[in-house]
Parts: C-alpha cells; sequence; structure tokens
C-alpha cells in the first residue's frame, strides 16, 4: 500500500502538459525521446467523461468482472462492485478492478470512448501483417475502477514494450514515475526485473533500499480530462484518494518494438523453434512498417 501522506510539494514534479498538439509533433517531441507528456484535450469528445459510477450502474450494472486480489481473481457483479467501491476507504480499501476488457467485457461503454485518441494513430498492434490479436486483443481499451485508498500494487515497468495512454474519466489519480535512466535504483525482483521489491515508494525503507534514497521521483496528479502518454521503460504506480474510473489503451511502434521483441525473446512461453520463427519474423516486420509507416501499413 502507499502511503502518499509522506509526499511533500517538494516532491511534486509533473510531465509537460499540451493541448492541440499535431500527431507529427507528438512523435517528434515525446514519443521519440521517449518523454512523458500529458494531454488536457485528447478526449474532449468522448461521452465516457460524463461517466459516475451511478450512470456505469445503470449501464452495465448485470454484467461480471473480473477482479484480481492478493490469492488470486475472483468474478463479480458490476452493480456489486459500484457498491463495494462505494464503501472503500483510506484505512480499508476494496480491490482495485484493473485491466478490464472494455469492448468484450463491458460492450455498453464502447461508444463512450470513441473516437480513439489520435495520437494512437499507426498502433502496430493493428497491422494485417501480424497475426489476429497477436498478443492482444487488436485497438484494446481497458477499464479502471478503485474506490478511497485503492493503489497499484506495486512500481513497475509494463511488459511486453507497450507505451500507453492513460486516460483519466472520473475524479483524480496520483502517479509515482521514476525514468529508465535510474532502474538501477529501483531494485526490480529476480522474475524480469520489471517489479521493484519496494513495498511503500512514498515512505521507503531505506535500511533495505538504500540506493532508492538517490531516485529522483515524479509525483503528479491527473485529472478527468487528462491523458497521460507513459513510454515504455517509465517505472510507474497509481495511487486512488478518492473513486477513480480510467480507460488505459496501449500501442507498439518504431519507437517500442525492440523492446517488444527483446521481451518477448525472454518471456514468451512457446518452443524454441517457434520462438527462433516469431523472432525473425517480427524483426522483417518492424524493418518493414519503418519504411512503410507513411503509407499506413
Amino acid at each position: 500500500m502507499i502511503d502518499s501522506s509522506k509526499i511533500t510539494p517538494a516532491h511534486v514534479n509533473e510531465p509537460e502538459r499540451v493541448s492541440g498538439l499535431s500527431y507529427k509533433e507528438f512523435v517528434n517531441e515525446f514519443r521519440k525521446p521517449r518523454k512523458p507528456v500529458i494531454f488536457q484535450d485528447a478526449t474532449r469528445n468522448w461521452k465516457a467523461l460524463e461517466w459516475t459510477p451511478e450512470i456505469l450502474r445503470e449501464k452495465c450494472g448485470q454484467r461480471e468482472v473480473l477482479v484480481r486480489h492478493a490469492e488470486g481473481e475472483k468474478k463479480i457483479r458490476f452493480d456489486e462492485l459500484v457498491d463495494s467501491i462505494d464503501e472503500s476507504t483510506v484505512d480499508d480499501p476494496f480491490l482495485y478492478a484493473r485491466n478490464i476488457d472494455v469492448e468484450h467485457d463491458l460492450p455498453d461503454l464502447w461508444n463512450d470512448i470513441q473516437p480513439s485518441i489520435k495520437y494512437m494513430d499507426n498502433d502496430w498492434r493493428c497491422s494485417r501483417l501480424l497475426p489476429k490479436n497477436f498478443m492482444f486483443p487488436s485497438g484494446l481499451q481497458e477499464f479502471f475502477f478503485g474506490g478511497a485508498g485503492a493503489s497499484f500494487p506495486k512500481l513497475h515497468v509494463d511488459y511486453w514494450g507497450m507505451d500507453g495512454f492513460v486516460n483519466q474519466i472520473y475524479n483524480n489519480k496520483e502517479f509515482y514515475f521514476v525514468s529508465p535512466d535510474q532502474s538501477d535504483l529501483v531494485y526490480g525482483d529476480e522474475d524480469g526485473g520489471l517489479t521493484s521489491r519496494i513495498e511503500n515508494i512514498a515512505d521507503p525503507d531505506f535500511e533495505r533500499f538504500p540506493k532508492f534514497e538517490k531516485a529522483n521521483m515524479m509525483y503528479f496528479t491527473l485529472r478527468p480530462g487528462d491523458t497521460l502518454y507513459m513510454p515504455n521503460g517509465w517505472w510507474h504506480t497509481t495511487y486512488m484518494p478518492e473513486t477513480s474510473i480510467t480507460v488505459i489503451g496501449a500501442s507498439w511502434n518504431a519507437q517500442n518494438w525492440p523492446r517488444f521483441c527483446q521481451q518477448y525473446r525472454e518471456r514468451a512461453q512457446v518452443t524454441k523453434i517457434k520462438k527462433a520463427a516469431m523472432l525473425g519474423y517480427l524483426k522483417a516486420f518492424g524493418l518493414l512498417k519503418q519504411i512503410a509507416e507513411p503509407v499506413g501499413f
């Protein structure tokens, strides 16, 4: 659990906030240099910005969603989830409902998050040159719903190399970021080093994790209507001081493709022969995509 009360104004250091940025400007100024940024107008046409827990209860209360917890996972009806999150407190937080596939599990909400934000254009996951729904469903948008006191379990780097687009819908959410060049300070675990072993990064045990004291951590708040661009490789986690609703999309592109290929080599659960063949194909795919990018392959 994150104790955000330990954060002081001296820690606040947020990414640049922008509006009216073109896709080309985004790629050149942020995606290529791998810099986080907060768009203030990317979801301005989304009906989802009208969502409240009560509205969602009316739209999809009868549907079942999967909720993760310390002992595993469990299915829960959405209206029961709303009730439980309403009762969540900082001292006794309810489970964090996360990574719910909107189109598949909450289809009643899909039209409310259209059109797709322009900064996700040319998402390589949607290329017809890859197997359909390769690794993840093409166009996947995930729903995150937490009550007061909920948090993501640990500081971590996302798997499979994808850049994230975090769209805050309802109330505020607090973010903690550590840049990739400080990875040796965050004590990654033995399972690929993508999850920190530090339990509470807002109030860390420096006797156990002395190097983390040198880390320059970003802390900032995402507000309704904000979209955070999160380049893969940045360490991050979140905390919810109040009920929060978020929708997150992700994409592969020329900048993160080598990282995905590396993680596929290290983590894919397939035979050696299949992995070698797929890695050869993924490398060729990446080269072709970079050449054909303006054409929209």
